[in-house]
């Protein structure tokens, strides 16, 4: 029992001393570890401070060599009305910025306002290049006298709106543009077979609808479009068609019927 006792004082006395020296080895190995961290993050940190330094004093050369004055300008487009002075005349002053630097929304919506513009679609060609496509606008109609309509119910304004007198005369309150194209192309639909075209379609503040097709006059009404005219284009086919010379307007504004008005015979 003493052998055995002493023997393992012993041997945890020694442990013990071993363990403080491990210790101490330990320490050192962690504050060489920490020293060359911290040596590593100040040589980084030199180093980005070159970089910025470089880059700093080298960055106005290399942005004059990439970001350079625009040097052409390609239009692309088949244009009618638009006139290609208007279109030059709203780039140039966008040209004197560079080819990064250039606001090419701003640019677009200074061309869309010119009164003859659709859409514009603008793209940077690299290095000094700019292509500009531009839809021009398509009048399908006269809206109040005073602006033209496109196929999307779009009104613009013309410097000069002389020449469209022979487009269709659409007429009505301010913002019904688009239900005036809606409307007339749904009824130009239902005329074509019967070899009828629009002259004017009007619609009056209180809503009532009027046309005139080939010296026609139709009286509409303000519901139920679709069914009168679908009435129309029955009764014009079986008794009007042959008569179309003699008539003055037709009133559809009836339930089950209409009227007819004659033009009054000379002699």
């Amino acid at each position: 029992m003493l052998d055995v006792y002493g023997y393992s004082d012993v041997n945890v006395r020694g442990k013990r001393k071993k363990t403080r020296g491990a210790s101490r080895n330990t320490s050192n190995k962690k504050g060489s570890s920490a020293f060359v961290f911290y040596l590593k993050i100040v040589g980084k940190l030199l180093a980005l401070c070159g970089i910025i330094f470089i880059g700093g004093y080298t960055w106005p050369y290399i942005e004059k060599k990439v970001n350079q004055p625009i040097a052409r300008v390609k239009v692309q487009g088949k244009f009618a009305a638009l006139k290609e002075q208007h279109v030059q005349q709203t780039i140039e002053p966008f040209l004197e910025q560079r080819f990064f630097s250039l606001k090419i929304k701003k640019l677009q919506i200074a061309l869309e306002r010119l009164p003859w513009v659709e859409t514009v679609v603008i793209r940077r060609l690299w290095p000094d290049q700019l292509a500009v496509h531009i839809i021009e606008q398509i009048p399908v109609a006269q809206w109040n006298k005073r602006s033209l309509l496109n196929a999307n119910g779009e009104s613009f304004t013309p410097e000069d709106v002389n020449g469209f007198e022979g487009l269709p005369h659409l007429v009505g309150p301010k913002g019904t543009q688009l239900e005036m194209m809606k409307q007339y192309h749904s009824i130009s639909q239902q005329l074509r077979p019967l070899n009828l075209s629009i002259v004017s379609l009007q619609q009056s503040e209180r809503g009532s609808w009027t046309l005139k097709v080939n010296g026609l006059k139709i009286l509409l009404g303000r519901d139920d479009l679709l069914e009168k005219m679908q009435r129309f284009a029955l009764i014009y086919k079986a008794e009007l068609q042959t008569q179309k010379q003699r008539i003055k307007s037709v009133d559809v504004r009836y339930s089950n019927g209409v009227a007819v008005a004659w033009r009054e015979q000379r002699g």
